[in-house]
């Protein structure tokens, strides 16, 4: 629980996290040293907190405590920068990532309205929010992160493509290679981020990702337009890649998250 914004005295466990997975007790001596070379200034504490494998809670409190980047203040920093900061990184914990963003809400809700007083007197300190303006906020900003603190753009749009994968129509994926559901998945997640522009696949660096070779991923390339899910926009080059515009309107599923 992180520290009692109403002057209450914190509980034995606020600060840094001390419950992790199959440890119920304190950080073991060698993450100790982990936290004291890596520091718990900025976001040095949640980088480690995840990469330690620290449970929702305590990363939840982190993410309320041991951030002064994060917290209203005088620095003159947006208020919507913030709340985007607060938003990614609470996305980046493994328990959120692939929830939708009601659920990723009512997940870290919860947690906070176990804290002493009532769930404003956490978010307005913080963000100077009440927890109802907190809840718009977050619900808008969920949707609109594109990468992760620990994923770059393509890793984090492949792994939201592997917890919900997209479905096809049974004539499309019953005469194409196992893993093309999945690279349809995987490009309608980065169509979805890139809004409007067109997007590349780099196939070199995606063919590992899928476990597949280069000259596979640029079937699936083909495939894409000749299935009707994606327009050529500009064909390639050398030194240029062929960009695509992938047609959201043929799957519907987004529109539920």
């Amino acid at each position: 629980m992180p520290h009692d914004p109403t002057g209450r005295k914190p509980s034995p466990s606020a600060g840094l996290p001390n419950r992790l997975p199959g440890d119920p007790g304190q950080l073991s001596e060698k993450q100790e040293k982990h936290f004291l070379r890596r520091g718990v200034g900025d976001s040095s504490l949640l980088r480690v907190s995840l990469e330690l494998g620290v449970g929702l809670e305590d990363y939840v409190a982190a993410l309320f405590e041991n951030c002064p980047w994060l917290r209203a203040g005088d620095d003159g920093e947006d208020l919507r920068n913030r709340l985007f900061k607060f938003v990614r990184w609470a996305r980046a914990h493994p328990r959120l990532t692939a929830l939708r963003a009601r659920d990723a809400w009512n997940a870290v809700s919860r947690i906070v309205a176990r804290y002493p007083g009532t769930p404003d007197d956490w978010w307005g300190p913080a963000f100077g929010l009440t927890a109802r303006d907190a809840q718009g906020e977050f619900l808008h900003w969920w949707g609109l992160v594109y990468s992760l603190p620990t994923l770059g753009p393509l890793e984090y749009a492949l792994l939201l493509a592997d917890s919900r994968l997209l479905s096809l129509p049974p004539d499309g994926a019953g005469r194409r290679h196992d893993d093309y559901p999945r690279f349809v998945t995987l490009a309608v997640r980065l169509q979805k981020n890139a809004g409007r522009r067109s997007v590349f696949f780099q196939c070199e660096r995606i063919a590992p990702l899928l476990g597949v070779g280069p000259r596979q991923v640029y079937r699936f390339c083909e495939y894409l337009v000749d299935d009707g899910f994606a327009e050529l926009t500009a064909r390639g080059s050398p030194g240029r890649r062929a960009r695509y515009r992938i047609d959201l309107s043929r799957f519907p599923e987004l529109g539920q998250e």
